[in-house]
């Protein structure tokens, strides 16, 4: 099977838990596992207001350092942890920090 080469994945976060990431505090994501993920492929995550229904103007870009899958380590099948590095946060245009 041929390489794919390192992926950007652009998933919506939940105001509480974007904001932990950026705090850094919170390593990891867990996600339905349906999108291919691996080692080395980026997450962009884009803050979701839920009760609008809209991004805010923020996002953070980190990389997926490490997976555990379902069923491994109790899991449920189709679930992934995956434990995350270095992060770029922006807000609108401008970088506001790198964690």
């Amino acid at each position: 099977m041929a390489s794919r080469g390192v992926k950007t994945h652009e998933l919506k976060t939940w105001p509480e838990a974007f904001e932990a990431m950026v705090q850094g505090v919170k390593v990891h994501e867990i996600r339905k596992d349906d999108r291919d993920f691996r080692v080395s492929d980026t997450l962009l995550l884009r803050e979701w207001d839920p009760e609008a229904g809209v991004y805010s103007d923020r996002w953070i870009e980190v990389e997926i350092t490490y997976l555990s899958r379902g069923p491994d380590w109790g899991l449920p099948e189709g679930v992934v942890v995956m434990s995350i590095g270095r992060a770029i946060v922006q807000v609108s245009e401008k970088v506001k920090a790198v964690v």
